[in-house]
């Protein structure tokens, strides 16, 4: 298993410079910002963009939505053990990854975005994920689903801790999304 998570991890770490390579702030890709330039500034000393609301909330490699991605890794790790046991490592990571791809494919589709927008006091200025956002989603959540593996007594208690927190400090998280987007009445 170790060698599959070097192996994720050099993929990310390539692919993270293979995209800072080839773009700069102002490239795009099928319409969306592939790596803005934070505060018009370097992308690398924006690495992670605190701001959970803002102009540039989405558009870095991490921000404070990576954290919910933890939570899907956790969710995923859960749902992939209830359904299909504890398999090889190999068979549930890979599931898991494909989820998060589709997730973040459908939450950057013009109807999630117009439904953030009309569902969310927070994201009503919420424009989509940059290329280089969706990346860091991917790696959050591979985050959370590794550490699960590795502690899974453990991980709901993670979960638990990161929503709270998440929702105390920028009144938002995971749960509040899933019922936003896929519950709430519009009125």
């Amino acid at each position: 298993m170790n060698n599959h998570i070097n192996g994720l991890t050099i993929g990310f770490f390539v692919a993270v410079s293979i995209i800072y390579l080839l773009s700069d702030c102002e490239s795009t890709f099928m319409g969306r910002p592939v790596w803005p330039c934070p505060y018009g500034e370097n992308r690398l000393q924006n690495l992670y963009v605190t701001e959970s609301s803002g102009t540039w909330t989405s558009q870095s490699l991490f921000d404070a939505y990576s954290l919910t991605h933890i939570s899907h890794g956790i969710l995923l790790f859960y749902i992939l053990y209830v359904v299909h046991g504890y398999q090889t490592w190999d068979h549930m990571i890979y599931i898991a990854l494909a989820y998060e791809i589709l997730w973040e494919l459908l939450e950057n589709s013009p109807m999630i975005i117009e439904r953030y927008r009309a569902a969310s006091t927070i994201s009503r200025n919420y424009a989509g994920d940059s290329i280089i956002n969706s990346v860091g989603d991917v790696l959050s959540m591979s985050v959370g689903f590794i550490g699960t593996w590795y502690f899974p007594q453990h991980g709901y208690k993670v979960f638990l801790v990161n929503e709270l927190l998440l929702y105390y400090f920028i009144r938002d998280n995971l749960l509040t999304n899933v019922y936003q987007i896929f519950f709430k009445t519009l009125t």
